[in-house]
């Protein structure tokens, strides 16, 4: 009879790790947490957004004083992809608190980095506002 017992508390703790996994993953692709570690050179205030299209971490502020969001991002192993100071295409200006969402980048240059960020929507998507990195 104890070997039964054994036998449904491993079957039990395996059972409620894979549920744990599931959630955890489950809540990194909704959004709603980071994954637990972050690549090597990934800033600690970066946040993971993850596509059907592509992972990344994206870590933007906005600079009031110069009207520009300051951003860096990294491609899901820690490669930077984007770094610089932008502004909304067609605006010229920063990207207000509840505009700036970033969910991809765009195209890469011969350097693997990226001019382009775009930018979820109201309603999640990714609906056309882009940040264009500004001309040094």
């Amino acid at each position: 009879m104890t070997s039964l017992k054994v036998v449904l508390c491993v079957v039990s703790a395996v059972l409620v790790a894979g549920v744990g996994w599931c959630a955890y993953r489950s809540g990194i692709l909704l959004g709603w947490w980071n994954p637990l570690v972050r690549p090597a050179g990934v800033s600690a205030t970066a946040q993971y957004v993850f596509t059907w299209e592509s992972a990344t971490w994206f870590d933007c502020s906005i600079d009031a004083r110069r009207d520009v969001n300051v951003c860096k991002a990294w491609s899901s192993d820690g490669r930077l992809v984007a770094a610089g100071d932008f502004r909304l295409r067609d605006e010229n200006r920063a990207a207000r608190k509840y505009e700036l969402r970033p969910s991809v980048t765009g195209p890469s240059d011969a350097s693997g980095r990226s001019d382009v960020i775009y930018l979820f929507g109201p309603r999640g998507k990714i609906e056309g506002k882009e940040l264009v990195r500004v001309a040094r």
